[in-house]
């Protein structure tokens, strides 16, 4: 039964995703990032200095080309966008070559019109193609060619035909036409430099791509976190598409949390993991999980309810009882849906849940700050971690603690994430690896 439910919702979810609108370049412009970590204020200001005249027109030269790449095939291929894109400012007679856009990208994510996301994985595209222009491949060990010399002698067993296939594939592809051979690259980890010179030796591939994917692996392509290509696809589907559902979520100014660094060690923030680790319909369908905690919590009436037979007896909750139960049906979704197939090999979390959320504009950013604001009517002076710790301690203990009015939907997620966050810290100090949930009297 379950499963039944969970794919009808999927089908809902995959309807709403493929009618998503046309490409719009305003969709590029930062509404997320607070902040930026990918360049210091010294690279901002030569940057502004050297490229701020030219900036405004090399970015509707971005505009024009995504639009016509766009209509005639897709965006699907993060070379041809680039390639699109450059093909572009030389028809507008501006700058095109590598210095005058690294100071262009900058200039743009300095601006506001990208993200950091946007402004990365451009600034990855443009090394590499710079990259590819300028390499050739290396000699050939003699080790390497005995290893090509064995695979040879096996004759042309179906492993030979199969990899035959696959590099047929890459034929009229070279460092200056790459196309789309990245994606298919990518989409192959049986190619190597070995089964590389096997195919340029059995003349399946010409010399150029032989260069183009040897190419490709010194770049690493299969180690990028974000694509252009697939950042464009989600970002189209997601961005800002539950936007006014929240009577809050009016102002979806940049937030500090989806550029706050995952992990204390991690070189990945919030919103890069989202889009590293999740498709359109995934971060969708986690999104969802909160709106539908949201509706909950701003229920008019919660009750328990025991059915006897043909009687019933209806206890109404408290409105703190509404919020507990509301916060453990949203850990229950989250649990199921980490269960299932659907989220197989990845996982999500609290955080992931609240940033999906920011991504499709179901609600604000300042989600922690308004859980201060709530907790500096019983205690202004005291630090933010012992506010918060003391908060919600209140909340989950046994007294009856009201939130004020007005009862805030925002400050009830902020509640929901930072009592995960507490529990974790709490039961990581006593070695505890349980749920951090604590007894509470929801009546």
């Amino acid at each position: 039964m379950r499963s039944g439910l969970i794919f009808g919702m999927v089908l809902g979810w995959l309807c709403l995703v493929t009618q998503a609108d046309a490409f719009e370049i305003s969709k590029l412009k930062n509404t997320k990032e607070a902040v930026t970590h990918s360049f210091s204020k010294s690279r901002e200001a030569e940057a502004l200095a050297r490229g701020g005249k030219d900036a405004e027109a090399q970015f509707s030269a971005l505009a024009a080309s995504l639009n016509r790449l766009e209509a005639e095939k897709g965006l699907n291929c993060d070379f041809e966008i680039f390639d699109s894109f450059v093909s572009e400012l030389k028809k507008m007679q501006l700058p095109y070559d590598h210095e005058s856009l690294s100071d262009a990208f900058v200039v743009w994510r300095s601006r506001g019109w990208i993200d950091d996301l946007f402004y990365e994985a451009m600034v990855e595209i443009s090394e590499s193609r710079s990259r590819l222009m300028h390499f050739q491949s290396r000699r050939v060990w003699r080790r390497e060619q005995a290893e090509v010399d064995q695979l040879r002698s096996m004759g042309d067993g179906s492993a030979q035909l199969a990899l035959k296939s696959i590099y047929l594939g890459f034929q009229g592809s070279s460092p200056s036409a790459p196309g789309c051979t990245k994606e298919r690259y990518v989409r192959h980890p049986e190619i190597s430099r070995i089964s590389n010179l096997l195919a340029y030796q059995s003349g399946w591939i010409q010399s150029e791509v032989l260069d183009l994917l040897e190419g490709l692996s010194l770049i690493g392509v299969r180690e990028w976190e974000i694509s252009i290509a697939s950042y464009l696809k989600v970002l189209i589907q997601v961005k800002d598409r539950s936007k006014g559902i929240d009577p809050g979520a009016s102002d979806l100014g940049p937030n500090e949390f989806s550029s706050s660094f995952r992990y204390r060690n991690s070189n990945l923030t919030y919103r890069e993991t989202l889009y590293s680790q999740f498709d359109a319909i995934q971060i969708i369908m986690m999104s969802d999980l909160l709106k539908k905690s949201f509706e909950r919590m701003d229920a008019t009436r919660a009750d328990l309810v025991f059915t006897r037979g043909d009687q019933s007896e209806v206890i109404p909750l408290s409105p703190m009882g509404q919020y507990y139960f509301a916060r453990k049906l949203l850990k229950k979704s989250i649990d199921d849906l980490n269960r299932s197939s659907l989220f197989a090999g990845s996982p999500f979390s609290y955080e992931d849940v609240v940033t999906a959320a920011l991504e499709t504009g179901l609600i604000q950013s300042n989600l922690i700050s308004e859980v201060l604001k709530i907790d500096d009517l019983w205690s202004p002076a005291v630090s933010s971690w012992s506010k918060l710790s003391r908060f919600l301690l209140q909340v989950s203990g046994s007294a009856n603690v009201l939130v004020p009015p007005p009862y805030n939907l925002i400050s009830a997620l902020a509640l929901v994430v930072v009592e995960g966050v507490v529990a974790r810290r709490i039961n990581q100090g006593n070695g505890n690896l349980g749920t951090g949930d604590s007894t509470y009297d929801p009546f």
